[in-house]
């Protein structure tokens, strides 16, 4: 380790052609596996939205995927509560810091 941690939160758009929910296409990304450790209904931006944890060894991920139209829309992050190496309090700063991102997501409608 370098002493320095680099914290991501990432938003991918990826194409959706056949019109996959964001169950069917979270599933299908990550497969059966067992790096699946949670899995849940949710919504984001006002959508039908399924939220997946996995882990793998010590890191724990958070992605949350939904659908509009052709697109899909994945948020993802490491989940702060596996980050040891971060006092309690950075990591209450850091889930309630990501908690606000997820929650002011919006999709915002092309404008001609």
């Amino acid at each position: 380790a370098t002493g320095r941690d680099v914290l991501t939160f990432e938003v991918i758009v990826a194409d959706n052609p056949k019109g996959l929910k964001a169950e069917d296409w979270a599933l299908q990304q990550w497969g059966d596996g067992d790096v699946i450790k949670a899995e849940e209904k949710t919504q984001l931006a006002g959508l039908e939205a399924y939220r997946l944890t996995t882990s793998e060894g010590d890191a724990a991920g958070i992605y949350i995927y939904t659908a509009s139209g052709k697109k899909i829309y994945e948020l993802n992050y490491e989940d702060p509560e596996t980050q040891g190496e971060l006092s309690p309090e950075v990591r209450q700063r850091l889930a309630d810091t990501y908690r606000r991102m997820v929650e002011s997501f919006t999709l915002i409608k092309n404008q001609p």
